[in-house]
């Protein structure tokens, strides 16, 4: 089985999430990418034994839960 199908449940919540905001879905590398104003934010992709949603400057985002 392909990581693409073994995790496309959770793949596919994410992107009906990510459809709900500002974000334009691009596909870039083969993955789905999510920009704004031209620039990458976040990215989804199934790997052999996870998916991840990840974050190109995500050093940046607040964090006042501290999480």
């Amino acid at each position: 089985m392909k990581s693409e199908e073994k995790w496309s449940e959770g793949i596919d919540r994410l992107k009906e999430l990510l459809a709900q905001t500002e974000l334009i879905e691009t596909v870039k590398w083969g993955i789905p990418v999510y920009a704004y104003n031209q620039k990458n934010v976040v990215g989804i992709a199934g790997f052999k034994e996870h998916f991840a949603l990840w974050f190109y400057n995500g050093v940046f985002l607040s964090d006042p839960l501290h999480v």
